[in-house]
């Protein structure tokens, strides 16, 4: 419980201090009056303090999503998924990264729907777009593919990530590891 605590506190105070220092530091700059905003820097400062929200509100989002998961409260909606739809979802909640990478789909055409829960898919393909962009480098492609045999269907998200050790690969799947 300790442990769990602490590494909630870190993440949080981790993850959430860099948009916030972003949108505090347009806010200040839109509001020193010795410092004269042309329209553009306007524009410019009020895209970060945006930018900086959304990245936030998706911050706390998996924080609530993980405190709902670990105390059973998720329930699952099942009904019929289609793949495309959900990755579309996914990237339109992305879209203002996509000045970080670039995210290209190889997705077949005979796709079959499949059970499962949309939004929690949405949410999940969210996050393996947004980890891709965030450990690659700027400007790099990220890959969705896709492939159904008779039992699975499969979807690869393929990017220029720095990698990790190999003695890291057993804590990847711990809560808040870094």
């Amino acid at each position: 419980s300790d442990d769990l605590r602490n590494a909630i506190l870190n993440s949080v105070s981790h993850e959430l201090r860099t948009p916030l220092a972003g949108i505090m530091g347009a806010v200040y700059t839109l509001q020193d009056a010795r410092i004269k905003c042309d329209e553009s820097m306007q524009s410019q400062l009020l895209q970060t303090i945006s930018a900086s929200g959304k990245r936030m509100e998706h911050i706390i989002e998996n924080l609530l999503d993980t405190a709902r998961i670990t105390s059973g409260m998720v329930k699952l909606k099942l009904d019929w998924c289609d793949l495309e739809e959900i990755i579309g979802g996914a990237l339109r909640r992305w879209g203002a990264n996509e000045r970080k990478a670039h995210v290209r789909c190889e997705l077949p055409e005979d796709l079959p729907l499949f059970m499962g829960d949309s939004g929690l898919l949405e949410h999940v393909v969210l996050n393996y777009v947004d980890n891709a962009a965030k450990y690659s480098p700027q400007g790099s492609e990220i890959i969705l593919k896709a492939r159904a045999d008779k039992e699975y269907l499969t979807l690869q998200v393929i990017d220029n990530g720095y990698g990790f050790a190999e003695e890291e690969k057993e804590h990847l799947f711990e809560k808040f590891y870094r």
